[in-house]
C-alpha cells in the first residue's frame, strides 16, 4: 500500500519532503482507517506540499474521497521536539472547539500530526469580500473564541512587570509614561496563546470565519497577548488605519469572548506594545547608524 522506507534512515529535508512524509505514514494503516471512518483504504495516497521550513513540513493528503492535513516534524533536535509537543498539546486542548483544525491522530515516534482539512478561502478573496476592517473583525472574533476555549491559569501582577520580565527589546525603561499606564493594567490570568501572529496562520473559511493553524510556538501568555500581536501584524499591512483596525479587532473580540477581560484595557495594551516596538526599532536604527 505504501512505499516502504526505514524511518531511521530518513530525516527532514526540504528537497525530499514527499519521501519523508511517506516514510512517516508507512505502517500507520490503523490510524488512517480510523480517520476514514469506514471508507476502504485507498490503494495510494496523493500528497501535495503546503509549506515547509527547517523543522516541519505541512502537506495535504488525499485519501479516497477525503482530504487531510499531515504535518511532519524533524525527529532530530530539541527544538523540533519542542515544536511538535507544543502543537500536539495545543490541538488536543482545542479539539472540538472549532478554533483550530481537528486533530485526528498523531505519532510520537515519527513526529507527525494528522488533521482534518479546513475548506479555505484565499486571503485575497477574504480581503476583497470583507475589506480590511472586516478581515480584522473576523480575526478578532476568532481570538475571542479561542480566549473562551483555551485552557487558562491564574496570573498576578500587571502588564508593565510582565513585559519587563518577558523581554528587554521593548525598552520599557525608556518610556516612563507607557510604563506607568501599563503598571495600572492588571493581568487577567494567562491562557494558551498561539504566539505566532503571522497572518498566514489564520485560515478563512468560505463563510468568512477564521480557524487558526500552526501552534508550534503555543505557550501560556497573559490573556490578550495574541490580540496585541495580531493587531501589530494587521497594522504592518495598513499603518494608516491603525485605530480603525483596532476598533474592528476589538469589536470582533468583544462579540465572542467571555469573562472579566476588559476590552478597553486590552486595546490600551495593544497600542502601547505597538508604540514600544516602534520606539525600540528607532533606537536600534539610531545605534546602528551611530556605529
Amino acid at each position: 500500500m505504501f512505499d516502504q522506507f526505514d524511518p531511521q534512515d530518513t530525516c527532514l529535508r526540504k528537497e525530499n519532503w514527499k519521501e519523508d512524509v511517506m516514510a512517516a505514514l508507512a505502517g500507520q494503516e490503523r490510524m488512517i482507517a480510523a480517520a476514514l471512518e469506514g471508507e476502504p483504504l485507498p490503494d495510494r495516497i496523493d500528497i501535495e506540499l503546503v509549506k515547509a521550513n527547517r523543522t516541519s513540513v505541512t502537506t495535504r493528503a488525499l485519501l479516497g474521497t477525503r482530504t487531510f492535513i499531515l504535518k511532519l516534524f524533524a525527529r532530530e533536535g530539541l527544538q523540533s521536539e519542542l515544536y511538535y509537543q507544543r502543537e500536539k498539546g495545543a490541538l488536543m486542548a482545542l479539539r472540538g472547539r472549532g478554533v483550530a483544525p481537528r486533530l485526528i491522530g498523531f505519532c510520537d515516534q515519527r513526529h507527525f500530526l494528522m488533521m482534518q482539512a479546513v475548506p479555505t478561502l484565499e486571503h485575497a478573496q477574504a480581503q476583497a469580500r470583507l475589506g480590511w476592517l472586516g478581515f480584522a473583525r473576523e480575526i478578532g472574533a476568532w481570538l475571542g473564541r479561542i480566549d473562551r476555549a483555551a485552557p487558562g491559569r491564574p496570573a498576578h501582577g500587571n502588564w508593565a512587570t510582565y513585559l519587563s520580565r518577558y523581554t528587554d527589546q521593548l525598552c520599557l525603561e525608556n518610556a516612563p509614561v507607557a510604563q506607568d499606564i501599563l503598571s495600572r493594567i492588571p493581568l487577567c490570568g494567562q491562557s494558551l496563546a498561539q504566539c505566532d501572529a503571522s497572518l498566514g496562520n489564520v485560515i478563512f473559511r468560505p463563510d468568512g470565519s477564521v480557524v487558526g493553524v500552526d501552534f508550534e510556538q503555543a505557550r501560556f501568555r497573559p490573556r490578550g497577548w495574541d490580540f496585541a500581536m495580531y493587531f501589530i501584524s494587521l497594522v504592518e499591512r495598513m499603518p494608516d488605519q491603525a485605530e480603525e483596525i483596532l476598533a474592528a479587532l476589538a469589536e470582533g473580540f468583544a462579540s465572542e469572548h467571555r469573562g472579566a477581560l476588559l476590552i478597553e484595557e486590552l486595546c490600551t495594551v495593544a497600542r502601547l506594545i505597538l508604540c514600544l516596538r516602534a520606539n525600540a526599532f528607532v533606537i536600534e536604527e539610531d545605534l546602528s547608524h551611530g556605529n
